[in-house]
């Protein structure tokens, strides 16, 4: 199978010429083709990737399955599916909640620019970062299927949001236990940032969902060594990168960890889990961005921040916080999250280090990178690691807090009843600062309805600057542009 895969690849790749590629994607490819041109040919290059990486998987049999059974934990009971069902449906009704709400100035561009181009000018053109393809091309469909509207075009966002719940039970239930999943689980289902991220249409819900769930893949395999799991993880890695660029600061730390795992085992299945995981996913994610590729380093490259603020670490801190409503208990709440977090990284560096691995190893190379390129520090920035930080939290809480119990002399038992209702307690406090989430995030439709109380007979409406988008493509397309 393998052999006749890479056979078809290759006569595809070198018979169906650039322009034929150019043709059936875009009508009429305008000032891009020179681009267009260039990134056809590095698809074809792609797809010739994949065909030499079939013919070499059957020539060498790097798809032969391993010598390790595919050990995994113990399959969950009534109660602890009854419980994910219950945090499942919850997060389900939190982000479904005034999902319909009016779009923002982000949302509006991605959905001219992109979300409602036809779907070969989706595949080839990257303007800008707001262009998420993945996103773009699962929202495309979305508004085809139920029609325009916010919540459609914010729907993807919300399953991925939930699909990211799951994924972080999944993966915590490897790493740490049930109790440390269901609990990171609900932390994830109320978190301020995470819902609004889950009504925002754009891809940080979906990257984040695809870490996780390749992080899960990625541990799975160093367990089973079995090539079919490490093609899962390529798949899944390559998904990621096509939602979000981050996605590779996650892969970067990925790495490392395969790297640690490995040394001193069989060579022979590092080198074929290395090739079925990272190189197949780098393929992957070649092939996909290959139209783009050369848009990508003409113009996003060249995106840098235009206020200097935004490229200032302790503004990026000090947003999260007012992000959460907590603005004037900074410093005492600051304090107490710094405290929780160091206690789960030391309790993770015992347990499974590799968990700290993966949350800290991106914030350094993303924020290293922004700086060094002069770019923003917007807290979205480092969405893509709060999986594996509700997980820190989690276990930083848990063990502080049996800590503190055995300290008042309570008997085991006791300490482990303590620390989960104290524990719940607080996540159901974090879900009071919901109420935010559900306010407008740019109220586009009062400030058009204000306008048309009170504009008098003969008055003329104009907009300027970036206020012109929104008015122009949806909420008012009849008033002037300056």
């Amino acid at each position: 199978m393998s052999a006749a895969l890479g056979v078809v690849l290759l006569l595809i790749a070198a018979g169906i010429p650039s322009a034929a590629w150019i043709d059936a994607l875009r009508s009429s490819p305008d000032e891009l083709y020179e681009m267009l041109s260039q990134g056809a040919a590095l698809f074809r290059l792609g797809l010739a990737g994949l065909g030499v990486f079939s013919l070499a998987t059957w020539w060498f049999q790097l798809g032969r399955p391993g010598t390790q059974s595919d050990r995994q934990s113990a399959s969950p009971d009534a109660l602890e599916w009854t419980a994910l069902a219950l945090i499942l449906t919850v997060a389900v009704g939190i982000r479904s909640y005034r999902l319909d709400e009016g779009l923002w100035i982000d949302e509006i561009s991605m959905l001219i620019d992109y979300i409602r181009k036809p779907v070969g000018e989706i595949l080839t053109t990257f303007h800008s970062e707001n262009q998420h393809f993945a996103y773009s091309l699962l929202s495309h469909l979305a508004i085809r299927i139920f029609g325009e509207s916010a919540w459609s075009i914010r729907l993807p966002a919300v399953i991925f949001g939930v699909g990211s719940i799951a994924a972080l039970w999944a993966l915590g239930r490897q790493v740490a236990g049930r109790r440390d999943a269901l609990f990171a689980a609900a932390l994830l289902t109320v978190a301020y940032h995470h819902v609004w991220f889950s009504q925002n249409a754009r891809g940080y819900t979906g990257v984040l969902f695809w870490a996780i769930l390749s992080t899960w893949l990625m541990l799975r395999g160093l367990a089973n060594w079995q090539p079919r799991t490490w093609r899962g993880y390529a798949v899944a890695v390559a998904l990621g990168g096509y939602t979000h660029l981050t996605m590779v600061f996650v892969v970067i730390a990925q790495f490392v960890v395969f790297i640690w795992h490995s040394r001193g085992g069989n060579p022979d299945r590092t080198v074929r889990a290395f090739f079925n995981g990272f190189v197949l996913a780098a393929l992957l994610a070649f092939t996909l961005y290959a139209f783009s590729i050369p848009q990508f380093i003409g113009s996003a490259l060249k995106e840098p921040s235009l206020v200097a603020t935004w490229k200032d670490p302790f503004w990026t801190l000090q947003e999260v916080m007012r992000g959460f409503g907590l603005s004037g208990l900074r410093v005492v709440v600051g304090s107490l999250g710094l405290i929780v977090v160091a206690i789960g990284i030391r309790s993770y560096l015992r347990l499974k280090p590799s968990i700290v691995c993966l949350f800290l190893l991106p914030i350094v190379l993303l924020g290293g990178t922004a700086l060094a390129m002069g770019h923003h520090l917007w807290p979205r920035t480092f969405f893509v690691v709060v999986g594996f930080g509700a997980l820190i939290v989690v276990r930083g809480a848990l063990v502080g807090l049996e800590w503190a119990a055995a300290r008042a002399g309570i008997s085991i038992p006791g300490r482990v009843k303590f620390s989960s209702v104290v524990l719940l307690v607080a996540i159901f406090g974090s879900s009071l600062a919901l109420p935010g989430v559900y306010r407008p995030k740019q109220d586009y439709v009062a400030a058009r309805d204000f306008v048309r109380a009170e504009r008098e007979p003969g008055d003329i409406v104009l907009t300027v600057g970036l206020a012109s988008i929104p008015f122009r493509a949806i909420y008012a397309p009849e008033w002037s542009r300056v």
